[in-house]
């Protein structure tokens, strides 16, 4: 007796205990295909979300090729192995935030953001570690994200607990660290901590009020606040850059007014993806 014969002999009288009356050979048969349906559900599940991450990994190799950060990055004056560490983090960093951007389904959000930002920093005259710096920072300030449920990011109306699960991703944030190394952590637990305080104190999770806010933090707060402005949102129309703008204006006690300033500035030079 094969194999198959043996454990199709020790099924068939199980069956056949379990559905009186109902021949067990055509049980078996049924469940074997429901058994044979299930793996392959499974195995498709598992090649859709393989392809997904090929995918992204394959964008992100292609978006790096001409970030203006790793031209930065090369130029920097630091020994090989921080050059290493620096470029494995902008790497990271881009990935992660792709995955992120799918799951909040915000086409690209990270990258624009993170473009503004490094504008906006490179129009001020910053020092290239830091346009590397905050740039990673604000592509992956919204990793909390990926721990609250994705219908949240299609509706246009929220509870008060969805808002507050909503609001909980800027702790959640914390969750997504291993990837920093630790002499530059300080700056993205600012920016993952407090990208949304506002200048005038009403702002979330301490209230925190003008200069208390990191510069890291101010900075994309305007970022993302533009972004969104003039990118398709379930609960906005989209607006056009001058209008984006003047809408920002009408709340400038949010926002650091230095930076304002160079937002516009640079706004108008920039093509975003969406």
């Amino acid at each position: 007796m094969n194999e198959s014969s043996g454990i199709q002999a020790e099924i068939v009288p199980f069956v056949q205990d379990l559905v009186p009356g109902v021949s067990a050979a055509a049980l078996v048969s049924v469940l074997l295909s429901v058994l044979f349906a299930g793996v392959l559900v499974i195995l498709c599940a598992a090649l859709f979300f393989a392809a997904v991450y090929i995918r992204e990994k394959i964008a992100a190799k292609t978006y790096l090729r001409n970030l203006p950060l790793i031209k930065d990055l090369e130029s920097l004056s630091v020994p090989p192995e921080e050059k290493k560490r620096l470029r494995e983090l902008v790497e990271g960093c881009v990935l992660l935030g792709s995955v992120i951007d799918t799951h909040t389904n915000r086409r690209n959000n990270s990258k624009n953001v993170s473009q503004l930002v490094y504008e906006i920093l490179r129009f001020t005259d910053a020092a290239p570690l830091d346009c590397i710096l905050f740039s990673c920072a604000a592509m992956v300030r919204d990793a909390g994200f990926l721990d609250v449920r994705p219908s949240l990011f299609h509706s246009e109306v929220l509870s008060r607990k969805e808002k507050e699960s909503m609001k909980s991703h800027v702790s959640r944030n914390l969750y997504y660290i291993d990837l920093i190394p630790e002499e530059y952590l300080s700056v993205f637990m600012e920016a993952f901590l407090c990208h949304h305080e506002n200048q005038d104190g009403s702002g979330y999770p301490e209230g925190l009020r003008g200069n208390e806010i990191p510069y890291v933090a101010r900075l994309i707060h305007a970022a993302e606040s533009y972004i969104s402005l003039v990118s398709r949102r379930s609960y906005h129309k989209v607006l056009s850059k001058k209008n984006a703008l003047q809408e920002m204006r009408s709340l400038a006690e949010k926002y650091d007014p230095e930076i304002l300033d160079a937002l516009e500035k640079v706004a108008g030079r920039i093509y975003y993806k969406s």
